[in-house]
């Protein structure tokens, strides 16, 4: 939800930020049937669920929890199936990864100073192969560009299924009654309930 504080600091607007592209990609699969959320209905091969699955495997390997060293076989493997959830991981499965691995990923974020040196890296598919000194700041602007992008996708992407837009989504999920903009989404509405659209 829009939240509108009088001050906030550079950590506190850097997670406002995060949170909000974190619950633009979760909050893409409201109403999904598992195979809605499997389909993908654009020239790529994303789908809701792939994204939902890829951006849990990015917070966990920004929280160092992976094994798979940077550049490795393993973590190549790793990467590339992030993006594929088997015949187990079906929707409600990958919404509760997602959200038990949020917690965890935005707690640890929200502690962090910004001018904090840290090593980070390497980035093989970037091309930086070695671990480098930087500020946390870093990783506030990479993980952010990283999940705003892929929720993005995910608003093309849900929008392609079923005509609903993020806005409406997001006034559906968080029990919004909508007013003379936005109106909540509901499934008879292919046009994403947002006024004048």
């Amino acid at each position: 939800m829009l939240v509108l504080p009088a001050t906030v600091n550079e950590t506190q607007n850097y997670m406002h930020a995060l949170g909000g592209a974190l619950e633009g990609i979760r909050n893409a699969a409201f109403g999904l049937s598992d195979e809605q959320a499997r389909c993908t209905p654009c020239r790529s091969d994303l789908s809701v669920s792939g994204i939902l699955k890829h951006s849990t495997w990015v917070m966990v390997d920004q929280m160092g929890e992976r094994k798979a060293e940077p550049g490795s076989q393993e973590w190549a493997t790793e990467f590339a199936n992030s993006f594929v959830p088997n015949d187990e991981e079906d929707i409600q499965y990958l919404l509760q990864k997602f959200d038990e691995t949020k917690g965890r990923f935005l707690q640890i974020t929200g502690s962090m100073d910004p001018e904090e040196r840290a090593m980070v890296g390497p980035f093989p598919r970037v091309d930086v192969f070695e671990r480098v000194e930087t500020s946390r700041r870093l990783f506030f602007s990479r993980a952010l560009l990283e999940f705003s992008r892929h929720a993005g996708h995910a608003d093309i992407i849900r929008e392609q299924i079923d005509g609903a837009t993020a806005m409406p989504l997001q006034f559906a999920v968080e029990g919004r009654p909508g007013n003379k903009y936005i109106q909540p989404w509901n499934p008879g509405d292919r046009r994403g309930n947002s006024a004048g659209e």
